[in-house]
């Protein structure tokens, strides 16, 4: 799991850089990306992992692809560090934690402004 974490974040963090530019099919890869490693990591029974890939999947299908919101943005900045973090500390850090919690911020966002 730790290279497929490294390679998932790096990968991830490149997907973002061209969302922000406006590239929906970037934004589809970025999902893609997500999910599959949200599935490795359920089935290694990484729960912290699959947890915060669980909440990051959940953001992306309440965002839609860009252009991101601020809040989603800064939530899915952190998801790549996030997941280096997880791959050296199986439960996680302050990265995982603030991660965690930054994306839930923009669900929450995102809920009331559906509503």
């Amino acid at each position: 799991w730790k290279r497929t974490g490294e390679k998932a974040g790096e990968y991830l963090s490149v997907l973002l850089d061209d969302t922000r530019q406006g590239k929906p099919e970037a934004f589809e890869a970025f999902s893609s990306v997500i999910h599959t490693a949200k599935g490795e990591a359920q089935l290694l029974g990484l729960e912290p992992c699959a947890g915060l890939l669980e909440l990051a999947d959940a953001l992306v299908k309440t965002t839609g692809g860009p252009p991101l919101s601020p809040l989603a943005d800064e939530a899915f900045g952190v998801l790549p560090v996030a997941l280096e973090e997880l791959t050296s500390q199986p439960d996680g850090g302050a990265l995982t934690a603030k991660a965690v919690m930054t994306i839930g911020r923009a669900l929450e966002a995102s809920d009331e402004a559906a509503s």
